[in-house]
């Protein structure tokens, strides 16, 4: 049986700490992913509605790896003195 690339973004993102609440949307914290009707997954915070879309692609690991950059970055942004709180 193999494995199919979102099994495997899956398996990726739960390993960085998310949690699937639903067939289309995983969270962590404030932090949510909503998988769109198209190749694309939506990023944003609960407290901020700011949207990233981040394409659907074979590198599962850099995916993963660039939604939390994104979201680091983006927390960055909305936190005086720029300090992360993860």
């Amino acid at each position: 049986m193999t494995t199919s690339k979102m099994d495997k973004l899956l398996a990726a993102l739960k390993s960085h700490g998310w949690i699937a609440v639903s067939a289309i949307e995983l969270r962590r914290g404030d932090q949510v992913i909503i998988f769109d009707t198209s190749r694309w997954m939506e990023l944003y915070t609960l407290g901020s509605k700011r949207i990233f879309d981040v394409p659907d692609t074979d590198l599962t690991v850099w995916t993963a790896n660039l939604i939390d950059v994104l979201f680091d970055l983006s927390e960055k942004a909305q936190t005086p003195g720029g300090q992360t709180t993860r």
